[in-house]
């Protein structure tokens, strides 16, 4: 069974918000490692990616994240204007890799592109059509489309 379980839009405005537990262990944080090491530094690094992006695609593009009930995931899948689909997942690592349920997905969305952004610099394959690349590189790229 497949569905689309939620836009990325629900997820926008939120990559700044911290509980406030969070808030009060923020105060705390004195070295980038204190910040990097943070619980919620993943999910921030997720939301900053998803609002960026969606903020450089071109007009006419829907976004949503995608599920399967097996389990199968991917963190953002762009369809882009002239019937292209990318998948996106998103990972903080600055040695990233992709789980086996980011694969199974594609196989049931068949994407033109499948993209992994992390925290690097550098753009690279992973292997099985999956590329690595920043976020600042993607969003130049999805720029570069309006």
């Amino acid at each position: 069974m497949r569905r689309r379980l939620r836009s990325p839009a629900a997820l926008e405005h939120h990559a700044g918000k911290l509980s406030k537990s969070a808030e009060d262990r923020a105060l705390t944080l004195q070295t980038k490692e204190d910040v990097l090491s943070h619980p919620v530094a993943g999910q921030t690094f997720e939301g900053v990616v998803i609002e960026t992006l969606l903020a450089c695609a071109p007009s006419g593009t829907s976004a949503y994240f995608y599920r399967t009930a097996a389990g199968a995931e991917i963190d953002l899948i762009l369809e882009l204007p002239h019937s292209q689909r990318w998948a996106i997942e998103i990972k903080r690592s600055s040695a990233p890799k992709v789980a086996k349920g980011f694969h199974l997905a594609c196989e049931d969305l068949q994407p033109q592109r499948r993209l992994l952004v992390y925290s690097g610099v550098e753009t690279f394959g992973l292997g099985q059509g999956v590329e690595a690349i920043p976020l600042r590189t993607l969003a130049g790229e999805l720029v570069g489309l309006n």
